[in-house]
């Protein structure tokens, strides 16, 4: 059976919806700007860049916009070509767009095996469009088609008081109670956005029985301090422009995966470095297993049901991928590369924290030397270069000189100018104090070195074609502790 290998959550420009919940976050965030955004690239371009072999294996592909996903005119395709890649894909979506979802039950039997409907039960927006029994027909309809689905409700303090009700209804259309997920004020550290006491609440929602509800208890606002493969395991990326992120909450791009889909990703674990108050996808990210230590229930058990009829809302074949964790298909980083992602990630994020510099250089040294790699040019400045200094420093490594890559020339250089060229770096070396890196710019005639390394690795492969022939090697500043 299929296993998971990475968690993409795909974020469409997709910012007006046909329901105006209360409790949404993207409202919250002033983002309901009612857009249909457009995609830099096809759809048969993201199919390219999306591959088995490009990404290391099958992904469970998260379809979700900032609106209702199925509006966009170019979800199903965009679908169908990740099926067809043979991932799987998991749509988010209130369930009233009834054309679009035929049209993905349309796709072959296989396909639809691998597809996964996760179906937000926005209770009061159904009652006010008279969309009810609409919505629990569709549900049956993809049922019927061999599809997989949960029924998932927000909690809010506007449906509290409506709880037996809709669990009557739930048990008589759909066979099982809905689960519940908790609503987040985004205004307020993400804390539960609520006026009840937090027991009361959570009395209130314990009544539906959803593992998903009481697994989001244990670890809201819960600060994770553990390793997390955010970033290498599990990506955010912005279907509109390419850019992958290193979590659902967002944090710095690591690097267009669209624009060339011949290029290595060059995947990044976060570590210890999270910006967030607590991990509110905990129910997603840490079930999948973004963070080994974290033991917990599969991700499949905070999307399945057992009905009255004995069915259940995934399909066999779903049911075994969401068991997966991305631990039995990924291989933890080796001491010395956690250490040197954990230290580089936190002066990305200026993250607190102390590493032991002697122990870093060291473990750089080791990397770089089983390469054959002794002498070594930094392609940029700043606090990337003071860094990566600091701890070449301690090593055996020789690091020949900073580059500044902001220097241009605006005339034709003149026969001076290329003097100045030819002899500014040797002179520079024979005043500078020994050993010391000296600062030329990149139209500076230099020695070659064994290689050159990128600070700037979110545009390496634009950096890489300006160094042209200066070395054979060039290496992303997230390369130098690869095992």
């Amino acid at each position: 059976m299929d296993k998971i290998k990475r968690l993409f959550n795909f974020v469409l420009p997709v910012t007006t919806c046909n329901f105006q919940c209360h409790y949404c976050y993207v409202r919250q965030d002033g983002c309901a700007t009612g857009e249909m955004g457009d995609l830099s690239y096809s759809p048969e371009q993201i199919q390219r860049a999306m591959t088995v072999e490009r990404l290391g294996g099958i992904c469970h592909i998260n379809m979700c916009g900032l609106g209702e996903t199925l509006l966009a005119d170019y979800a199903v395709e965009l679908a169908g070509r990740m099926l067809e890649n043979g991932h799987y894909v998991s749509v988010v979506t209130n369930g009233t767009i009834r054309k679009r979802i035929r049209e993905l039950c349309e796709f072959p039997e296989e396909w639809r095996g691998r597809m996964f409907f996760k179906f937000s039960f926005h209770y009061i927006e159904l009652l006010r469009h008279g969309n009810l029994d609409a919505f629990f027909e569709t549900i049956a309809y993809v049922k019927a088609c061999g599809c997989a689905f949960s029924v998932e409700l927000t909690v809010n303090d506007e449906t509290v008081l409506l709880i037996s009700e809709i669990q009557e209804l739930c048990m008589e259309r759909l066979g099982a109670y809905c689960h519940v997920i908790e609503s987040r004020n985004n205004q307020d550290g993400m804390s539960r956005l609520t006026v009840l006491p937090v027991e009361k609440h959570q009395t209130a929602w314990s009544k539906f029985e959803s593992p998903l509800f009481a697994f989001q208890q244990e670890h809201w606002m819960k600060k994770r301090e553990e390793f997390c493969y955010a970033g290498d395991w599990i990506l955010s990326l912005d279907v509109a422009s390419g850019w992958i992120y290193p979590c659902f909450g967002g944090g710095n791009a690591i690097q267009n995966i669209f624009e060339n889909p011949e290029e290595k990703i060059r995947f990044t674990a976060i570590g210890h470095n999270c910006c967030w108050t607590h991990c509110y996808a905990a129910y997603v990210l840490l079930t999948s297993g973004a963070i080994p230590e974290v033991q917990g229930p599969p991700y499949a058990m905070f999307r399945d049901r057992i009905c009255t009829d004995g069915s259940t809302w995934l399909t066999t074949t779903v049911r075994s991928f969401f068991e997966s964790k991305l631990s039995d298909t990924n291989s933890m980083y080796s001491p010395e590369k956690a250490l040197y992602i954990d230290a580089l990630m936190a002066l990305e994020y200026n993250s607190p924290g102390e590493f032991g510099l002697i122990k870093l250089s060291a473990a750089v040294e080791k990397k770089l030397s089983k390469k054959g790699i002794h002498s070594v040019a930094v392609w940029g400045t700043g606090k990337g270069a003071k860094w990566i200094l600091s701890v070449l420093s301690k090593s055996s490594i020789s690091v020949k000189y900073l580059i500044d890559t902001e220097f241009s020339y605006c005339d034709a250089l003149s026969i001076q100018e290329k003097a100045k060229r030819i002899c500014k770096y040797p002179i520079k070396r024979i005043l500078s104090p020994t050993g010391k890196a000296v600062l030329v710019n990149r139209y500076d005639r230099v020695p070659r070195v064994d290689a050159v390394i990128v600070l700037n690795h979110a545009h390496f492969e634009q950096e890489r074609i300006r160094i042209g022939d200066r070395s054979d090697r060039v290496l992303s500043l997230t390369e130098l502790a690869d095992d």
